[in-house]
C-alpha cells in the first residue's frame, strides 16, 4: 500500500477553485465500475484499522457499487472495538448501526447530547436495509454477539481469509468458486 501523498492545494472562494479541487478528487479518489456487484469484499489493513469508527470507510466507499440485496464483507483482522474512545464505543454498542429513522428518533430523544458526530457516523455506517454488512473479525477481540448486536453479520476472520485469500489477489472483478462476481476493494487511505 502506498504512502499518503499531497496531490493538490486549492485556495480561494470562487466556484472555479472548487471545481478544480473536485475534478482532482474525482480522478484520485473515485473508482468507477461498469456494474454493481452482488458481493463486495473489502480488506482493512490491521495496522490502520482497529475500530469500526475508522473501518466503516469500507461502507462509505463501496455502498454505491453493491446491488440491492447484496453483501459487503469487511475482512478486518485488526478490529478490536467500535468507537475510538470509551464514550463513543459505548454509544455504538448501545444503539448500533440501525439506519436513519432509528438514529434520528434517538437524536430527538436526546441520546447524543453535544455529539452530532456519533449519530452521523451511525447513519453513514448503515446500509439502510439495502444490503447485508458482514464483519469478519478475530472473535478473541470482538465477539460474534457484539458484532450482531450492533446490526452486522459476523464471520470469523480466519474463515474469511481461507475463503477469500485477499492478500494474494488483484483489485477488480473475481470469480471465486461458483459465486457470481466479487469485487475485491481494499480500503487504503487515498493515494
Amino acid at each position: 500500500m502506498g504512502r499518503p501523498a499531497l496531490h493538490g492545494i486549492f485556495t480561494g472562494a470562487s466556484r472555479q477553485v472548487y471545481e478544480h479541487a473536485a475534478a482532482l478528487a474525482k480522478r484520485r479518489c473515485i473508482t468507477q465500475v461498469e456494474r454493481r456487484a452482488k458481493k463486495v469484499v473489502a480488506y482493512l489493513e490491521p495496522e490502520e484499522f482497529s475500530t469500526t469508527w475508522v473501518g466503516n470507510k469500507a461502507i462509505y466507499r463501496t455502498r454505491m457499487m453493491i446491488e440491492d440485496g447484496g453483501e459487503l464483507l469487511v475482512i478486518a483482522p485488526g478490529i478490536k472495538g467500535f468507537g475510538e474512545n470509551p464514550e463513543v464505543d459505548g454509544l455504538i454498542r448501545r444503539y448500533g448501526y440501525r439506519g436513519t429513522p432509528y438514529t434520528m428518533e434517538l437524536m430527538e430523544k436526546g441520546a447524543f447530547p453535544g455529539s452530532a458526530m456519533v449519530p452521523a457516523h451511525m447513519i453513514h455506517s448503515s446500509s439502510e436495509g439495502r444490503f447485508t454488512i458482514t464483519y469478519a473479525v478475530n472473535p478473541e477481540h470482538v465477539s460474534q454477539e457484539d458484532i450482531r448486536r450492533v446490526g452486522y453479520e459476523f464471520m470469523d476472520v480466519k474463515d474469511a481469509l481461507a475463503r477469500y485469500p485477499v492478500l494474494g489477489m488483484e483489485d477488480g472483478w473475481q470469480v471465486i468458486e461458483c459465486f457470481l462476481c466479487i469485487l475485491l476493494f481494499p480500503v487504503p487511505f487515498p493515494p
